[in-house]
């Protein structure tokens, strides 16, 4: 099966299809091309990604709702790492009914797409790479839950233009080598 891609989402390869990027994980792999292999400990490279990613939370609690800490935290761990490059998977939006209060681990498993990500990525790189720990993970609507986006659409029509730059400044502040877009319909 050829690998079909197109690099006309902010500059980085985008595959449509997880059977042949196994070859690709090799190239991110943490273990062959770890940071601390270019850089002393003291000048691993950061990016403004944790930056842009935080006004994402700023821009919600000031202008839609409060965010609860516990869905904060899980959102943010699966944002991290906050270095720039790797793996990036871009999500549709956020579950309404995700146990943010019971961790991370009780969202990916009471989540089918999220469980599912979880083995595969683990299956394509031989263990390499984790959505918990070297690959990011991001809804295009972080935080907003299907019914509420769409109703924010209609209501907060300037809100949610403002959003969704931010959500996309953060996409290009990682900077990563390749973005897996899961979910319905179009990017």
């Amino acid at each position: 099966m050829d690998l079909q891609t197109t690099t006309s989402f902010l500059g980085s390869p985008v595959y449509k299809s997880v059977e042949d990027l196994a070859a690709t994980f090799q190239g991110l792999s943490v273990s062959q091309n770890s940071p601390e292999d270019h850089y002393p400990s003291y000048q691993l490279p950061t990016s403004n990604y944790r930056y842009a990613f935080d006004k994402i939370i700023t821009f919600i609690n000031d202008n839609i709702c409060i965010l609860p800490e516990n869905e904060i935290k899980v959102t943010r761990t699966f944002a991290g790492p906050f270095t720039p490059g790797g793996l990036l998977v871009l999500m549709q939006e956020p579950l309404a009914s995700h146990p943010w209060a019971d961790g991370l681990d009780k969202v990916i498993s009471t989540c089918p797409s999220l469980d599912a990500l979880r083995e595969a990525v683990l299956n394509v790189s031989s263990g390499e790479q984790c959505i918990t720990k070297n690959v990011s993970v991001i809804d295009r609507w972080p935080f907003l839950h299907k019914s509420l986006h769409e109703k924010l659409e209609k209501t907060c029509e300037d809100e949610m233009r403002a959003y969704d730059r931010l959500v996309l400044a953060a996409i290009r502040a990682k900077q990563p080598e390749v973005i897996l877009c899961m979910g319905k319909g179009t990017i």
